[in-house]
């Protein structure tokens, strides 16, 4: 798209044709600008710009392409200024796409250091209730072999004097 903006604009055909005719004909009977458009078939506002100061003994081609030069040149410094633009827009884009994925990288990597933390805190609690659990568990074990042993020694005591 910007070719076509860098490019000097083409003649249009049907300005082309009409100068072309012009060429050919007595203009010597033409008394305005509107008169010169009826008799080429051209009535573009432009055309009559460029006629009303154009030397019609000359070579009004190339008078045309002179005239539409300034524009031409314009249009290319336009398009070299939006070119320019467009290219530093793309490195700012670039850059904020840049910063934003570095950010969403952080931002999950500090989630995922807050998810081990936390997770790491939760299994080291579940280890201490377990630990607590069994101590407990080993507690009431030892007392129920402490009360087999007492009803053992019952037991033999209870049975020595049977016999």
């Amino acid at each position: 798209m910007l070719d076509k903006v860098l490019k000097p604009s083409p003649i249009p055909l049907k300005v082309e044709q009409a100068l072309e005719m012009l060429n050919g004909k007595n203009i010597s009977t033409i008394k305005t600008v509107e008169e010169l458009g009826n008799t080429v078939g051209y009535t573009n506002e432009q055309f009559f710009n460029f006629a009303k100061q154009a030397d019609l003994s000359g070579d009004l081609l190339q008078q045309y392409k002179d005239y539409i030069g300034p524009a031409t040149s314009l249009t290319a410094k336009f398009g070299a200024t939006l070119k320019s633009a467009v290219a530093n827009i793309g490195i700012m884009l670039a850059v904020n796409t840049l910063i934003w994925a570095v950010s969403k990288a952080w931002d999950h990597f500090a989630n995922r250091v807050e998810n081990v933390k936390e997770n790491a805190a939760a299994s080291a609690q579940n280890y201490r209730d377990l630990t607590s659990e069994i101590e407990s568990t080993n507690a009431k074990l030892e007392a129920t072999g402490r009360r087999i042993d007492e009803l053992n020694a019952k037991k033999k005591s209870f049975s020595g004097r049977t016999k």
